[in-house]
């Protein structure tokens, strides 16, 4: 399955160049989100945290997935879309006007712990361009050769300490480069304590994570699929990605359990059977329907 995964994006690349291929991506990772029981059922959890009003910060929208799916079911919600990386995003701003998103906003800068530029990789594997796993350069060693980008970074606390709107939630996936984020962030989260979603590999840098965001009030969680509920994240578990982190001064004892988190009717067992059959497929599907919309543009 994974090599014929990576084939279909080999041909659509070359089919509908980079920029197509990358709308198309996100356009078929959108429709299909529900069906993804990793991360898909981690970050429905965490918009049923949220409330309905206030600002949700995207560190690392890539291209757009996320943000649509928050955007969409927030819309009294104002989303701002950080996205360094040139290429991701185009392809942000194309499937956000795609779905006429008029809750977010866009900024064509990444976010760390101070203002400077730095340089980023498009990582390139087996000739695929891997959007998804691009990353800063910041003298770790790296696998995969790319196209490198010199890029802007921003602070959490530069655009939204004074700004007079709370913000109420922050999701970063910024490929190990979390703990710079939150360091840009401590005025605004001292603030605003908003629920935090990351995505945090088995790395120093969850550690330095876990160290900066405790004295400011934060206890991590992972969602458990078993449960249905978010659990205290236990230390040994190697094999935990997507972090939840609870701000204890405002919601102690208030965590969500399974009675205030239902799947989707649509994600049903037979639906979720079924669908690993029919998935190589759908790429070609929504190539179709917007290919030309993706090639002309």
């Amino acid at each position: 399955m994974h090599r014929l995964k990576n084939r279909i994006k080999w041909i659509l690349q070359r089919i509908l160049g980079f920029q197509g291929y990358l709308l198309v991506f996100s356009f078929f990772k959108i429709i299909t989100f529900r069906w993804d029981r990793a991360e898909g059922e981690a970050f429905r959890h965490f918009l049923t945290l949220l409330p309905g009003k206030g600002i949700l910060i995207d560190a690392g929208a890539n291209i757009g997935i996320m943000t649509v799916l928050a955007a969409r079911r927030f819309p009294q919600v104002v989303i701002h879309a950080f996205e360094p990386l040139p290429p991701n995003f185009q392809a942000l701003s194309r499937i956000v006007d795609l779905f006429r998103l008029k809750n977010v906003v866009l900024h064509p800068a990444g976010l760390g712990a101070s203002e400077q530029q730095v340089q980023m990789r498009l990582p390139i594997v087996d000739g695929i361009r891997q959007q998804g796993i691009s990353h800063v350069l910041d003298g770790r060693e790296v696998d995969h050769s790319g196209s490198d980008y010199n890029v802007r970074l921003e602070t959490i606390d530069q655009h939204f300490h004074e700004c007079g709107g709370r913000v109420v939630g922050l999701k970063v996936d910024v490929e190990d480069y979390e703990r710079f984020v939150f360091e840009g962030a401590r005025k605004v989260l001292q603030r605003d304590h908003p629920w935090i979603y990351a995505e945090l590999w088995e790395s120093d840098n969850r550690e330095a994570c876990f160290r900066l965001l405790e004295p400011l009030g934060y206890t991590a969680w992972v969602w458990s699929r078993a449960e249905k509920k978010l659990v205290v994240f236990n230390h040994a578990d190697s094999n935990a990605l997507y972090f939840f982190f609870n701000p204890q001064l405002v919601c102690e004892g208030a965590l969500p359990s399974s009675s205030s988190f239902r799947a989707s009717p649509l994600s049903s067992w037979n639906l979720k059977f079924l669908f690993p059959l029919f998935s190589p497929g759908i790429p070609v599907v929504i190539f179709l329907l917007i290919g030309p919309y993706a090639i002309r543009n």
